[in-house]
Order: structure tokens, then sequence, then C-alpha cells
């Protein structure tokens, strides 16, 4: 039997997971007219014949099972055809007990064990070993090769600790009253033993009344009684894994041709439903036109009932409270989206590490920022948590990546990769980049490929020879450092040079330097790029002289200022942050001796492990150590006033009634801060006092803390901490920046680049056009009060408000308030359509927001039509709201 697969295990899906909680809020989030589904549809299309060249997959099963929740208990059989020959190795899990479902087939466990256990991740400390059984089926007559199997699935959920910044709660596969979560890594299907690790499957699930179950692929049946649910989903392209999640849904739907956009929730929340559904369709129109159609039937956003971001073929699985933070749909999100062309159509080999990674973070979440106009200050921070993070002990290449599961792997395997492919970029420029990801998608989907394979790609579509680029970022460990000199011109040099120097100890890099020089008397800075890359396949260079010729003086010279290359930072580069204190092999918790602090809340969430966090009570030392980082705990700790003395330098002011963070202030009362800055007298070490209001709050800064890695200050409120005030401090000390000593301005504004794509805009003025020209249609007779128009127009709104997620306002439950006051004819019988946005926050829970809109243009219309019949003997004085006849008391909402 060969090694288990490292791509062929569920909880593997963490490595196509979102980063919870690494990224800051970005735009609100924009709803999405129904218009922009159909846009999609076109696209959908493209789906059935976009496969036909995949590769076969090794088998297709048949699966039928039975879940239990309440005993944790599965039970059912798998009908496996394909090219099985006449004897077949499959392994299951050890819980699980097998018969040979058919007479066509003989079943015997073999007692040679499986070449390891299953592992939830497959990385150091990360996941639970799980013992599986090896079986060979031998063939006795036609048929296909059917195995029963019954048992219990009952793996806790554990948490793998906080891991500088990413907390890991994992299970192989379990099944209880909470809900359902079976992958590969719960071996709850044979695993066939063949030349194609693909496979397709049809899965057809019995479940409790009142639970659902959602997998891979297509919804092709569903039935709900009061007695039971049964489903069915059919895989009918080559996958890695099975995946059956189930639960207590209420279902959200929006179809849209091939595509069908479904959100599964714990609880009714229509409004949190349809940002998503909206979401979806935006990104997939999006990524469907940059890279290719999109490879699936659906996209499903799945809660789950605990916290993850897992990304699976056409569904992701988030936590309750991630899917509630509101940047997660433009951030998180659409990663998860993306991987559904990334990681989940085309396959990682990871043989050559994990590329899927890096390429999805730079086309979601970098894409994104960049699209906000952040993409530099992205790159920053990715490169400062390279800085942060990745000690010369901690240091991988990117061929040795796998999955992430501490700060140093995932500042390699996400942030060098995302620059790798960053730099490509601006290397190739944007076509070409573009043109050579679609090639890989549409060559190599539902195939597994390493960096070897998207190597040719880019060689070929740029008609250079790129292995040797790719050598060096995807082979190589650790990262280039670079150095600015500047020489004033002399008598034998009448221009000003600068140097661009490597100073990293092992050999130079290939590098193409961008410098940006602002020169005397000119409003724009000039870019160009020192070429540090050897010629014709020579050493590269350590470090090259450029003349800046044409004798005018420069005010200003940054040598990589928009941080486009991959490389070390140096310390002067970046604000000191919370980050550096948590990615420090070693760091010092001072806590005050008069104090009722326990340090040991703090060491448990920071140092599940030992050995990182040691406590020392502030007077057992004369000064804060030199020698590494140091958390300062306590207002009244004896080190807190240096502390305060640093911050009021920065504009903070920790003050009896307010806390001051610039422009920005908060009650002292009631709330927690934490300050960072250099050591005064080491500025190698990193100085944090953490100011707490209340004891109570510790064990949720404890937990939080780590969250907050690239932040200089911050403020919580309540001992359930809720952040209030972020932010990080400013830096104008890179020694990769040369001032001249006259120039007194600012450091030039750089032009934004475009993004790859963009979202296509919610607001469409052909759809406006057309539900204007739907309302105005002489049928509705103008909207006109107590018309049959008039009510056709008040429940087409109704319905739309509906579909926005919104509740009903009508005091009897319904969309309407119906009343009827007097008339020129008559009494006549008039309502308004409500709806309501309710507060959703603890201190909102009692407020909401009444949508309005005006419905009609009655007045004139109703008002002719009286005069009409009333002929010689009357007019109508057309006094509006008061005599019932105004357009917004007839249909304002």
């Amino acid at each position: 039997m060969p090694p288990l697969r490292l791509s062929n295990k569920a909880l593997l899906s963490v490595r196509k997971g979102c980063d919870m909680n690494a990224f800051p809020p970005s735009a609100p989030p924009r709803s999405l007219s129904s218009w922009r589904w159909i846009s999609i549809v076109a696209l959908a299309i493209l789906h059935s014949s976009f496969v036909i060249g995949a590769p076969p997959p090794g088998a297709n099963h048949r699966i039928s099972v039975a879940i239990d929740p309440r005993s944790g208990s599965l039970a059912g059989s798998d009908a496996i055809e394909g090219a099985l020959g006449e004897r077949v190795e499959f392994t299951l899990n050890a819980a699980l007990t097998v018969s040979s479902g058919s007479d066509a087939w003989r079943i015997s466990e073999l007692t040679t064990p499986p070449k390891g256990d299953r592992v939830g991740i497959n990385e150091p400390g990360h996941g639970s070993a799980l013992p599986l059984r090896r079986y060979l089926a031998e063939r006795a007559a036609e048929g296909a090769l059917v195995v029963s199997f019954a048992g219990t699935i009952t793996h806790a959920v554990t948490a793998e600790g906080e891991e500088y910044a990413r907390s890991f709660s994992s299970t192989p596969g379990i099944i209880g009253l909470d809900g359902v979560y079976l992958g590969g890594a719960a071996a709850w299907i044979p695993e066939v033993v063949s030349s194609s690790p693909l496979f397709t499957y049809e899965l057809t699930v019995t479940l409790p009344s009142g639970w659902d179950a959602v997998s891979q692929g297509a919804r092709t049946e569903h039935e709900r009684d009061a007695e039971s649910t049964r489903v069915q989903w059919t895989v009918d392209t080559p996958t890695e894994e099975a995946h059956l999640i189930a639960g207590k849904y209420f279902e959200y739907t929006r179809s849209t041709g091939a595509i069908e956009a479904q959100v599964f929730l714990r609880s009714d929340d229509p409004n949190l439903a349809t940002k998503y559904l909206e979401v979806t369709a935006q990104y997939v129109q999006m990524y469907s036109q940059l890279i290719g159609p999109y490879p699936y039937k659906k996209f499903a956003l799945i809660e789950n009932f605990w916290e993850t971001g897992y990304g699976m073929p056409s569904f992701t699985l988030l936590g309750p409270q991630v899917i509630r933070f509101p940047f997660i749909l433009h951030s998180s999100y659409p990663h998860e989206i993306l991987h559904n062309w990334w990681g989940n159509s085309v396959f990682v080999d990871y043989a050559r590490g994990n590329w899927c990674e890096g390429l999805t973070a730079y086309l979601a979440d970098h894409l994104v920022k960049e699209g906000q106009g952040q993409g530099e200050l992205y790159r920053r921070d990715t490169l400062k948590k390279y800085r942060s993070y990745v000690g010369e002990g901690d240091e991988i290449s990117l061929a040795e990546f796998r999955s992430r599961h501490s700060g140093a792997t995932e500042a390699v395997g996400y942030g060098k990769s995302l620059m790798l492919w960053h730099m490509l970029r601006r290397d190739l420029g944007d076509e070409e980049f573009t043109r050579a990801i679609g090639r890989i998608y549409r060559r190599h989907q539902f195939e597994s490929i390493s960096f070897d394979e998207i190597e040719k790609i880019f060689s070929e579509t740029s008609g250079r020879d790129l292995a040797p680029i790719f050598a060096q970022w995807v082979d190589r460990k650790g990262a280039p450092e670079l150095t600015l000199g500047v020489m004033p011109p002399d008598e034998a040099h009448p221009d000003y040079s600068i140097v661009v120097t490597q100073t990293q100890s092992d050999d130079p890099y290939h590098l193409r330097v961008p410098v940006t020089v602002l020169y005397e008397g000119s409003d724009a800075a000039q870019s160009f790029t020192v070429p540090l890359h050897g010629i014709s396949g020579g050493p590269a260079p350590r470090s090259l002289s450029v003349s800046l010729t044409g004798g005018r003086r420069p005010l200003w010279i940054g040598v990589d200022p928009s941080f486009d290359l991959f490389r070390r930072l140096d310390r002067e580069e970046i604000p000191p942050s919370i980050g550096e204190i948590f990615g420090a092999e070693k760091a010092v918790i001072v806590v005050p001796v008069a104090s009722e602090i326990d340090a040991e809340v703090l060491v448990n969430a920071w140092d599940p492990e030992g050995g990182q966090f040691s406590v020392v009570r502030d007077t057992d030392l004369e000064s804060i150590p030199t020698d590494r980082p140091t958390w300062i705990v306590g207002r009244e700790n004896r080190f807190a006033e240096g502390a305060r003395a640093r911050a009021e330098a920065r504009g903070v002011t920790i003050g009896e009634a307010r806390l001051r963070f610039g422009a920005e202030s908060v009650a002292t009362s009631g709330h927690c801060f934490i300050v960072v800055d250099r050591h005064p007298e080491a500025p190698a070490q990193t100085v944090g006092w953490l100011g707490l209001d209340s004891l109570a709050a510790l064990p949720g800064l404890a937990r939080k803390l780590p969250h907050y890695g690239k932040y200089s200050y911050l403020a919580f409120e309540g001992n359930e901490p809720t952040n209030v005030v972020k932010g990080q401090w400013g830096t104008d000390r890179s020694p990769l920046v040369w001032r001249h000593p006259d120039f007194k301005g600012t450091p030039p504004t750089l032009p934004k680049r475009e993004p790859l794509a963009r979202l296509a805009p919610v607001f469409d003025p052909a759809r406006f056009q057309s539900i204007v020209e739907s309302l105005a249609d002489p049928e509705l007779e103008g909207r006109a009060v107590g018309t049959p128009g008039a009510k056709r127009a008040a429940e087409w709104i109704a319905s739309r408000f509906q579909a926005a997620g919104l509740e009903p306002g009508g005091s009897d439950g319904t969309w309407f308030e119906t009343w009827t006051e007097p008339g020129p004819l008559g009494p006549l019988t008039l309502r308004n359509v409500i709806a309501v946005l309710p507060g959703t926050r603890d201190d909102w829970n009692e407020q909401s927001v009444v949508i309005g809109a005006k419905m009609n243009h009655a007045v004139d219309v109703i008002a002719n039509k009286i005069e009409a019949q009333l002929g010689d003997s009357g007019k109508v004085v057309r006094a509006g709201r008061r005599q019932g006849l105004h357009g917004g008391h007839g249909g304002s909402l």
C-alpha cells in the first residue's frame, strides 16, 4: 500500500481555510441587485463542456448512510464501481465494523496495518491520530464492490492552541447532537487503493426529522416529513475526498441557472443570508471572468457548530462568530470562494509544497485590499509578519510548506508565496500574468500539480525561462535584506549616485529592485529598477551602483517604497507591534507584586506548551530585560511610569478619566488598553504595556490579543472585551529611505495600482429602468389609492423586502398596515407597506430601522377619475396627505 496521501485527508481542508482573525475590517458589504445573478448564468452554462477534458476518476461510490446524532452512530453501504481489477485493498475507520453487502466480492481484514494512522491535519502537533483497518476484497462474480459498515464516530473537537494568532480546534470526525462533520480524515467511507486518488460519488443520507445534510456537488433529491429527512448529493466531477456535513439548518437559496447559491444557518437570519447570497454571486462572476468558469453547480455557506474556516469543493464551513463579522464578506469569504479554483479543482501535489494558499491569498485578500487602495499596506503587513514570526530556526522553504500550523508557517506558506505571485505579476505585467493563471486552470483542472507545472506555464506564457526564478523563491529558505547608500557629487562624479546592497549572510538573490526618486523642481516622483541579477545566468551581484544622471538634485530616494519585493524588513521600516512579542522565541511577563493579577491566565493562553513566556514580579527586576521582549502588566506596575512616558511621546495619554490615542479617546473606566513601543535602551526589543480596568477582562484579553499582532496600540471595552480602538505607529526612519537635508516636505505619494479584477457594480441602470417601466405600466392604474394596481404594486414591494431579508412591520405580523379614510366617493381602504430591520447588537435589541420609500404618484390620477365622475357638480382640491389622496399616504413605506 502506498503512503497515505496528504492531499486526500479531510482536515487538510484547513489549508484552504479562511484566516478568521487575520483581516482588518474592510468596506461595508454592498448589496447585490438581482439582475447580477442573471449574468452568472452564461458563465455557468460553460461548466459541463469545460470539464470534459478532466482525468477519469479512479472509482465511483454510491454511498447510502443513516445518521443517528443521539448515539453518534452511522450505518450504511458503499457500492464502488470502476476499473477495480480482481483484488482491491481499501482502508476504513477502525471504529466501523465491515461486512460485504453482496455475493460478488469476498471481504477479509488484513493483519498488516496501514502504513500510518490517519492524522487530522498531517502536521506535527495537530489533529488526532485516527486508527484505520485495512481490508482485502476479492472478486467472486461480476458486480460492484459493496461494503456495508456501521459504528460510532464521536471524536471530540479539541483546541490545538493559539499558535501566535491562530486558534486551531479540530476533529477527525464527529456525529453528535450539535451536528455532524465527516470528511476524508474520518475515513468514514472505504478509501480504495488505486492508481488514481480521485473519485466521484453519489451520497444518500437519512437523518431524523428537522435535520438536513450537505455535501459536495449538486443536491439531486430532498425529501422531508415528520419522521425523517432524506437527501441525496451527486458529485460528478473528480474529487479527493467525500464530506458529509449535517445539522438543523435554516436554508436560503438563490438559483442562477446552472449555479446555485445556498446558505445554511443554525438560526433563522434572512438578512445575514441575503448578504452572503449576494456576495457569492459577485465573486463567482468576478473570478469566472478572471480565471475561467466556476467548476461546480453550487456554492454554499454552512454555519458550523464550532469556529472553523474550512473550504471544501463547492462549499465553505465557517464558525458561528466568523460568519457574523461584517468584514468577512470581503476578506475571508472571497478567499473560500476562490479556493474552488485553486485547491478544490486544481489540486495540490504536496510533494513539492502547497502553492494554492499563497495564490488564493493574493487573488482574494490582497486583491480586495488593492481595490481599496491598501495594497501597499497589505504587503507591508505581510512582510512584517515574516519579520516578526520567522526566526533563523523557523525558516522553511515554500517547497516544504504543507499547511499552516504556526505564525512562522503562515508567514512562509501564505506570505512568501503571496509575494512570489506579486513579483511575477510585476515582472510579467497584468496581461501575461492573467493569461498564465487562466492556462493553469484550463490545463490542470481536476489534476494535482506542483510549482513545477506552474513554472512551465509561466515560462511558456512569458517566452522566458523562469525556472531559476521559481527555484530561488520555492526551494531556497530565507529572504534577501537590502540597504541604500547615497553618494553626493564630487569633482570626479558630477551626479548623485545610489548603491543598493544585499546584506544577508548567504548568497545574493536575483532581484529587480524598484527605486523611486523625487527631484528638486518636480511635482511627481520617478521610478526605475536596479537590476541586481546575474547576466546570462551568472551569479547575482551583491551590490550595484547607479548614477542619477541629469544634474538634478534628488530630494527623496526610496528603495522598494511600495513593498513590492519579498525581503526581510529592517526593524526601522516597521512600527513596533504586538506580534513582535508573540513571535519571539523567549519573552517575559512582568506583573506587579501588589496585585491580584494572575499571570498564569496569560501563560496558559499564549504559551500552552510552555517554554516561551516566563513570569516575574516587578520587584524582582532592576530594569526591563534587554535580551527579550517584555509585557508590563497592570497600571500599578513599577515599570508603568516609563511606559506611560513613552506612550505620551507617541501622542497617547493614559489619564484618570480618559484614554486618548491621538484623535480617538474613550473613557478610562470600563476600558483596558495595550501600548507597544521599542525598549528605551535596546531598540531590538519590544515592550508592551497592558492596563486593566477589571480583572474579569483578563481571560478575554488573553484570548484575543494574539489576533491583533500587527497593531501598536489597542483599547478594549467591557469584561468580555470588545475592541474599540486600534492602530499602528508611523515610521520614518527606514534605512531604505534617504532625504536631502534641505527637504522638509512629505514623501511623494505613489500611484495606486489597479487590481487585476473588481466586483461588478451593484447598481445597474438597465435594471433600474426596467423596474421603473414595470411600476409605471398603465395596467397598474398609476398605483392610485384604492385601486387593484396599487395593491399589486404593494405586494411586489413586500416580496422585494422579504427577499432582502427584512422583517414585516405591520401590526398584524404582515407586511401591510391597512386602514380606511373618508373620500369624496365614500370610504377609501388604504395601506402602507412596512419593513423593519431590527437591531442585532445587545445594546440595540430594542431598536429598529423602519425602511421607507414612495410607492405611487396617485394624486392627479385619482383626482382626475373623481372629477370625471362628479361631472359639473364639483372639483377636487388637491390638498394632499390629509385628504387621503396623497401618494405618500396611499403607498409610502
